[in-house]
């Protein structure tokens, strides 16, 4: 099964994010490929942290500086 076929079975993606899409303030290769194909496919992604220093319009900063519309 391809990385797209696999996307089409879902619905719904739960993403952490430090460490997951990026790292400290580093971006990962793959992080805006996939959520694009997750987009282009119509489905969603959601964001969560365990990390409660910084309120949620931080981490949306956060995002919006490394690329990624939240």
């Amino acid at each position: 099964m391809d990385k797209l076929e696999i996307i089409k079975t879902m619905n719904l993606f739960l993403f952490d994010m430090d460490g997951t899409l990026y790292l400290g303030n580093r971006l990962y290769d793959f992080t805006i490929e996939l959520l694009q194909a997750i987009r282009n496919a119509g489905k969603r992604y959601l964001f969560m942290t365990n990390n409660s220093s910084k309120s949620v319009m931080d981490y949306v900063k956060k995002l919006d500086k490394l690329g990624i519309a939240a």
